[in-house]
């Protein structure tokens, strides 16, 4: 068996800890904290193992592997979004057909996604014309939430807006991607 470097380092770092200073983690408050920071550690391990298996699903195609990165990627910490590689695994995966994905873009172009705590920190592009699209094809599909929030961005869009969202909904197989989330 195969022991991840972040378990052994915790393992470590108890054992020194538990051998260096017996009168401050002496007694049974020492051993529970050690035996705390191997769970964690355990668990950090096995949450880093779950998201290659996942990776590696979302490189040979899967689009709902590709949605959970693309989760994953924009909502990891606040001081670490990744949205431009969030936005390409949500691509990736709405490219396929797959709605969820499809919904999610249609969130992020609208700027809903600026309304909820997310994303407050993340620039990205509003445009209705994509959202249009990416909300149209969702709700296709029967996606309920997308026929939703496409009825709300009906009564707001502008015609020239509507319009280019028709004719990305037109041409969306040869490039579904559309612009750069980053502004």
């Amino acid at each position: 068996m195969q022991i991840h470097p972040t378990l052994k380092i915790a393992a470590l770092f108890a054992a020194f800890l538990l051998l260096s200073a017996p009168g401050v983690f002496g007694g049974g408050e020492g051993v529970v904290g050690c035996v705390q920071l191997i769970g964690a550690a355990a668990e950090a391990a096995r949450q880093e193992r779950m998201n290659q298996q996942v990776l590696a699903r979302a490189e040979q195609g899967d689009a709902e592997a590709q949605r959970y990165i693309g989760h994953k990627d924009l909502f990891v910490t606040v001081n670490e979004f990744k949205a431009e590689e969030a936005h390409k695994w949500l691509c990736r995966s709405a490219a396929q057909g797959h709605a969820p994905a499809q919904y999610d873009l249609g969130l992020f172009y609208s700027g809903d996604l600026d309304r909820q705590h997310y994303t407050t920190f993340i620039d990205f592009p509003h445009d209705d014309a994509y959202a249009y699209k990416w909300l149209t094809l969702a709700s296709r599909s029967g996606f309920v939430l997308a026929q939703s929030r496409l009825e709300e961005l009906n009564k707001s869009i502008s015609p020239v807006d509507k319009r280019r969202g028709e004719q990305l909904l037109k041409n969306w197989r040869s490039r579904p991607c559309g612009p750069p989330v980053i502004r």
